[in-house]
Parts: structure tokens; C-alpha cells; sequence
């Protein structure tokens, strides 16, 4: 009757017992035996994932992914990872010998033609500056005359003694009436005592030797300083050896340029004993020299030599003389003479 279980069926949970198999019917034949022996699937619900495996990048996405098994990758074995990488060769070419050579020697006349011309152009610039290096020299002295000039010809036409006729050096005059004509101090008094008599007196009056005017006699002093004349002299003669001392440094630092001097080394602080001291840098190349007139005027010139020993003379004796002049007698007049060797 409908709505009772068969007693021929079995029960569900018979049903889903181990193995999941139905027991055969009676009467069934094996190919329904078989068939009845399928398995039974049941679909479980999915279980939700943890927070961790939802955060884990590894966590499979779907339930898919989960099913499906995992991929693993051969490892790579030890012998293949300690092999050494095979490297291609690459043919390189061969040369002879004398191919060599044609090589070296191309690349040799190379480098000596390239030196060849860096010297044919440090030549041309050392040609280039030498001229450049005698104009600038031609043009210091050119300056320098040009300065010096007017100097010289006032020194030698109205700054000269008219007793040695050179360049006057501590200029005094003759205490004469209407005469103001100066000479150096040593020609002066030479002239001076040049007439004294042998007794010691002046027997005729002592003249100026230009205008003639007589002098005074002792024991009044027949000599006076031309301070204001001797001071023009001075500044003339400096004048000079200021010019030829700025036209020495122009020619000097044009030699320099030209030829620059080699750096002195540095000084130790501390000689060590044995130790030999550093040798001296070479001099410097000598600078073109000072035109002739202007040389002699020059620091250490001849004729500046000689108008200063002239100077520092013609003082010594005309100071020795007027501060014993007003004692002096006859003896004493006589002693000058001879010290004069007039």
C-alpha cells in the first residue's frame, strides 16, 4: 500500500553504509549486480577559510584550485648547476710576423711625425715670442731714453764743474763780489790753494776762474755751499738711477717670459746628517742690457760710482778745512796744501 516501505528495499542509512553498496536484489542478474555497486557521491558544504589562510597569498582562491593537484617542478640535479657554462670561441686572427712589424713601425712613424710637428709648433711659438720679446725690449729703452734724455743734457750743459768739466759733486763757491759761479768742491779748492806761496801766504788775490772776480783773504772763510745748487744735482743723478732701475725690471721680467726660472725646491725644516743638501737652481738668463748712457748712471754705474766718490771727497775736505780756518797760520795753511798734493 502506498506510503509503507517495501520489505524488499533495503533502508537509506544500509544504503550509505562502508563501501556504499546496495545489496543485490534477488533474482537480479551480474550486469544489474554491477551496476547497482556504484558509488554513491554526496555533496558536503564548503567549509569557510580562516582569516589566516585569507590573508596567506598561497591560499588557493577557489575550491577549484584546491582539487586540482599541485605541479612540482624538477629540481635542478648538483652535476648540472656545478657544470661550467660552455663559452663560444671566437676565430682571432692570425698575423705574420712581418706583419707585425708593418704595424708597429706605421704606428712609431706616426707618434715621431705628430712630435715632429708639436715641435715645429712650440718652435714657431718660441720664434714668435722672442720677437715679441725684443720689441718689448726695443720699446723699455726707447721709454727709458726718451725719460733720460733731458736729464742727461741738462746734467752735462748746466749742472758741470767749469775746472773738470764733469758732472758737479758738492758744489761751493768763491766769496767774490758779482760772482756766482759753483764748482765741485774738491776742484775749488785746489784751485785755491794752488796759490798759496810757499811761506804760507797768498802774496796775489785768489780770482774766480771764470769771471775773474777776486776773492776774499784769510782769515775771513773764501768759501760758501751752494746747498740749493747741490740739491738739484742730487735729485738729477736720482732721477737717473730710478729710470735705469724700471727699464732694468721690464728688460728682466721680458727675460723671464721668454725663459722662465726654474722653482727653487723647498727647504727642509731639519739637515739630516749624510744627507746631501739640494743643488742650486740654475741663474737666470741675463736680461738685454741698459742703453750706454743710461747704464752709467745706473745703480752701481761707472760714472754715478765716480761723481758719489767725488762727492763724499770734495765734503771731507772742504768740512776738514772751513772748521780749523779760523786758527789756522801759515804752518796750518801748508799742511792742507800737502794733504791736497797741489
Amino acid at each position: 500500500m502506498p506510503g509503507t516501505r517495501s520489505q524488499s528495499a533495503p533502508r537509506r542509512s544500509a544504503r550509505l553504509s562502508l563501501g556504499g553498496a546496495t545489496p543485490p536484489l534477488a533474482g537480479s542478474s551480474l550486469r544489474g549486480r554491477h551496476a547497482a555497486q556504484q558509488l554513491l557521491y554526496v555533496d558536503v558544504p564548503a567549509r569557510r577559510p580562516s582569516k589566516r589562510q585569507q590573508t596567506s597569498p598561497h591560499a588557493p582562491s577557489s575550491s577549484n584550485e584546491r582539487e586540482q593537484p599541485a605541479t612540482v617542478s624538477p629540481s635542478p640535479s648538483p652535476s648540472a648547476s656545478a657544470r661550467p657554462a660552455v663559452v663560444s670561441k671566437v676565430p682571432t686572427p692570425e698575423f705574420s710576423h712581418d706583419a707585425i712589424q708593418k704595424m708597429v713601425a706605421a704606428g712609431v712613424h706616426e707618434e715621431v711625425a705628430a712630435l715632429n710637428a708639436r715641435e715645429a709648433e712650440v718652435a714657431a711659438r718660441e720664434a714668435a715670442l722672442e720677437k715679441q720679446v725684443e720689441l718689448v725690449a726695443e720699446l723699455a729703452c726707447a721709454r727709458a731714453g726718451d725719460a733720460a734724455q733731458p736729464i742727461l743734457d741738462q746734467l752735462e750743459d748746466q749742472l758741470n764743474c767749469p775746472l773738470c768739466l764733469d758732472v758737479i759733486a758738492c758744489p761751493y763757491s768763491l766769496v767774490a763780489y758779482n760772482c756766482g759761479h759753483a764748482f765741485c768742491a774738491l776742484c775749488i779748492i785746489k784751485w785755491f790753494f794752488s796759490r798759496l806761496h810757499e811761506c804760507g801766504d797768498w802774496h796775489e788775490p785768489v780770482e774766480c776762474p771764470l769771471c775773474r772776480a777776486p776773492a776774499v783773504k784769510p782769515p775771513a772763510r773764501p768759501f760758501v755751499h751752494g746747498r740749493a745748487f747741490d740739491r738739484v744735482v742730487a735729485d738729477a743723478v736720482d732721477a737717473l738711477r730710478d729710470i735705469a732701475a724700471a727699464t732694468a725690471d721690464a728688460l728682466q721680467a721680458a727675460a723671464d717670459a721668454l725663459h722662465p726660472p726654474a722653482p727653487a725646491p723647498p727647504a727642509s725644516k731639519k739637515r739630516k746628517r749624510g744627507r746631501r743638501s739640494a743643488p742650486a737652481p740654475p741663474p737666470a738668463p741675463p736680461a738685454a742690457p741698459l742703453p750706454a748712457p743710461l747704464a752709467e748712471w745706473a745703480h752701481g754705474g761707472a760714472r754715478r760710482v765716480d761723481w758719489a766718490t767725488r762727492t763724499r771727497l770734495g765734503r771731507e775736505a772742504m768740512d776738514d778745512a772751513l772748521a780749523r780756518w779760523p786758527t789756522l797760520d801759515a804752518p796750518g795753511f801748508l799742511l792742507i796744501k800737502a794733504a791736497l798734493a797741489v
